[in-house]
């Protein structure tokens, strides 16, 4: 997790920073790698979980789209990709697929992921309102 001075020294060196050394890169490439994950797993991902595989790609869609305001810098994206996800891995641990641990170890990663976005993000939006 990002402690304030992370924070800090990322917005003020953003510009010269590489592309994973600014959070939300991390964030844009975890949802991208996730979801090229999900759609070769498709057919397992739809027996073993009763999912469609038109659902999969709708929900493949929607985080990629969210993707890409992310990267962009839109806090309200990294809000609602974290609630998406942390429902889905809720719906999971509620239903009893598979194992609790990996929806838990990946519901906290994104959660930390989200999280450190969104401060960087609010403090560069701050920094241009001024």
């Amino acid at each position: 997790m990002l402690k304030n001075e992370d924070t800090e020294n990322e917005v003020s060196n953003y510009q010269n920073l590489s592309f994973f050394k600014k959070s939300k890169n991390v964030l844009s490439t975890f949802i991208i790698a996730a979801s090229a994950i999900s759609f070769y797993l498709s057919s397992s991902l739809s027996t073993q979980f009763g999912v469609t595989n038109e659902e999969l790609l709708y929900g493949i869609i929607i985080n990629l789209i969210l993707s890409i305001f992310i990267y962009l810098n839109h806090r309200w994206a990294m809000i609602v990709f974290c609630l998406f996800y942390i429902g889905d891995k809720i719906l999971l641990l509620v239903n009893g697929d598979g194992s609790p641990i990996s929806p838990i170890i990946f519901g906290v990663i994104v959660t930390a992921l989200s999280y450190a976005s969104y401060r960087v993000a609010d403090q560069l939006k701050k920094q241009s309102v001024k």
